[in-house]
């Protein structure tokens, strides 16, 4: 399996949660998983389908560039949050909420992990990631683990 793979698999699909590795790596230009997220982005971009990430994605990403007080990275961030074409930050509600609890319970995920994919869950999302710990969980979603690819 390989890029395209992954690429006419997610083609097929109509939505799209991203995970925050995965973002972190578009944003990074990553050397070992750039080509992946940026096949991801670029189904996105291209309106193949929608893309979503969590609030809690959003926390995660701007962690670091917080902690190491790097301004000009942190608006370079929520530029790309508030200008990337088809992609939507999602709010946790209720119904994520009470979704990500009955995952947090069946697979012992941590909350963050629960929330992404009740997210995508109650969204009809497929989810793109690279958490080998989701590999073999119940999650109720379809995932696509990058690193398989």
């Amino acid at each position: 399996m390989g890029l395209k793979s992954l690429t006419a698999e997610l083609g097929k699909k109509k939505k799209i949660m991203i995970d925050t590795n995965v973002v972190i790596y578009f944003l990074e230009g990553n050397e070992v998983w750039g080509d992946f997220s940026k096949e991801v982005f670029s189904i996105i971009e291209k309106g193949v389908a929608e893309g979503f990430i969590s609030v809690i994605t959003v926390a995660e990403v701007l962690v670091k560039p917080m902690k190491l007080g790097n301004n000009l990275l942190i608006d370079k961030i929520i530029r790309f949050l508030d200008t990337f074409p088809n992609l939507r930050v999602v709010a946790i509600d209720q119904s994520i909420a009470m979704e990500a609890a009955k995952i947090r319970s069946k697979t012992g995920l941590k909350m963050p992990d629960a929330l992404i994919i009740s997210s995508a869950k109650v969204l009809g999302c497929v989810v793109v990631g690279t958490d080998n710990q989701w590999n073999n969980k119940d999650l109720g979603v379809e995932f696509y683990n990058i690193n398989r690819f």
